[in-house]
């Protein structure tokens, strides 16, 4: 029998609790829609979630984001969270360690960015208005990020930039090696190397961070939190410690019907998935899924991983300011972002003031470095706790490189890091039940990512790896389904409620 709205156990299963599932979940029930979400994890949130060392908060892997100037405040309004989050003063460096060359990033906007860059490499000044001027266009020109686009879902088109990578802009503007570096830094932040990823991708993402990079108070906690607010006062019923076995019931290529690893069942009318691609091929009937859907998601490359340390500054330096510092081994970002023997790094030095679960107000550092699977593939079928001592030399050999690096760009840190704690890929691979990999698969040129509609009519895919990697990219991959699923005048209702008329 084919299962009516009237009984259904929700209208929609959401597969992954992470910020996208989460946003999904809280657009689809403020428009009155029941609404279930599996998280395979313990807990929401998936790297959005902090962890306490000794009563000191840190985060998981959400330190930093862009979009406070733009699109972001009207997201968590349409969400009900604007009040949960508060953003703080956050500034960026870039050091490029083999040149022992420091370039700090204003924080007053991509003019600023780019006046002082010109100041810096005056020889190459029109390449780098060039390069700032074609950013701004790609992102003005980016539907996605405009919450009140009238035609937003016809309005999805290729640019020319789409068709060329960040490489080839580079080196057809005949960019120096050293400057396409401090361009290019942002790549850290999306995982993809300049010879593969899109210009389109990188400007998107760069865009959004160098034009206003913010820390948000508490981390990503403070959307966690307000979203299981949320979610009570919405009637979300909210599972953890459970995903999909198998789809059951299929029928001219829809499910209405899955069994879950807890052994329970459960109906829906659609169903969201927010988890890797390879998670979804599991998920999905062998019957539903081609040969060439298969091979298409098997042929994604996986972006790289971190291994990351976190650590007290104690005691406090006064005057320390909140900040990012990407510290870079070589000026070579293909380098660092293509699996590679371990010699060339990227690591990511963020500073933060917490304040502990006593009350006491201290200052953090959170240190993650680039990493690839191969590195801990001999331990790839062991669990944490059980892997023996070869695994701990590892580790302790990272955390020593790491350390280094760090007292590389902050030599007033010696002496005065306690370290907490630290995780391989296969630490976050096993907390957070994804691949390990930062920030999802490789966005690569030419590559037809997984968004929408899946070969199952009523199963639709969202996620950092659909148009975005990161968390601005996952939220807008939600709301863009979220639209197409309930309608336009559900949309603009929820909108004009929550935002007032434009």
């Amino acid at each position: 029998m084919e299962l009516t709205k009237n009984n259904f156990d929700s209208e929609f299963l959401i597969v992954g609790g992470g910020i996208s599932g989460m946003t999904m979940a809280l657009l689809l029930a403020a428009v009155g829609r029941s609404v279930t979400l599996l998280e395979k994890s313990p807990d929401v949130g998936g790297c959005m979630q902090r962890f306490s060392r000794n009563g000191i908060p840190f985060d998981t892997g959400f330190h930093f984001t862009g979009g406070f100037n733009r699109g972001l405040p009207e997201m968590l309004a349409v969400l009900g969270l604007l009040d949960d989050i508060r953003e703080e003063e956050f500034r960026t460096h870039i050091f490029l360690a083999d040149r022992l060359n420091k370039v700090s990033v204003p924080t007053t906007g991509i003019k600023d960015v780019c006046d002082h860059l010109c100041s810096l490499y005056p020889k190459e000044a029109n390449a780098i208005r060039k390069y700032y001027a074609v950013e701004r266009l790609i992102f003005d020109n980016t539907p996605i990020f405009k919450l009140r686009e009238k035609d937003l879902l016809n309005s999805f088109y290729l640019m020319d930039e789409d068709f060329v990578t960040l490489d080839d802009f580079f080196n057809k503007e005949n960019v120096s090696q050293e400057l396409r570096t401090i361009l290019g830094a942002v790549a850290m932040c999306h995982g993809t190397p300049p010879c593969e990823v899109p210009l389109t991708t990188h400007c998107r993402v760069s865009f959004g961070l160098m034009d206003h990079i913010s820390r948000i108070h508490g981390g990503g906690g403070s959307f966690i939190s307000g979203f299981q607010r949320e979610a009570g006062l919405l009637g979300i019923n909210v599972r953890t410690g459970v995903t999909i076995a198998e789809c059951i019931d299929v029928e001219d290529r829809v499910c209405h019907h899955v069994r879950l690893t807890d052994g329970s069942e459960i109906s829906f009318g659609s169903c969201i998935m927010s988890v890797h691609p390879r998670e979804i091929l599991k998920i999905l009937p062998p019957s539903m899924a081609s040969r060439y859907f298969r091979s298409r998601i098997e042929q994604f490359d996986e972006g790289c991983g971190f291994f990351s340390l976190c650590a007290e500054i104690t005691p406090a330096l006064p005057g320390l300011r909140q900040e990012l510092t990407s510290l870079l081994s070589v000026c070579d970002l293909n380098k660092i972002l293509k699996p590679n023997d371990g010699k060339e790094s990227g690591t990511g030095i963020v500073v933060t003031h917490e304040t502990t679960d006593d009350g006491r107000p201290c200052q953090t550092l959170n240190a993650f470095q680039s990493v690839f699977p191969d590195e801990t593939v001999r331990w790839d079928k062991t669990s944490t706790g059980c892997r023996g001592n070869e695994y701990a030399e590892y580790k302790a050999g990272r955390i020593e490189m790491i350390l280094t690096k760090v007292l590389q760009a902050y030599p007033e840190f010696r002496g005065k890091l306690k370290v907490m704690d630290s995780a391989s890929m296969l630490t976050y691979r096993d907390y957070l039940s994804t691949p390990g990999s930062a920030y999802g698969i490789r966005q690569k040129i030419g590559q037809h990512n997984l968004f929408g509609r899946l070969p199952v009519k009523n199963f639709y895919v969202v996620g950092q790896n659909a148009i975005l990697p990161g968390m601005l990219g996952a939220m807008v991959s939600s709301f863009v389904i979220f639209r197409r699923l309930v309608g336009e005048e559900s949309y603009w209702q929820l909108l004009e409620k929550r935002l007032g008329k434009s």
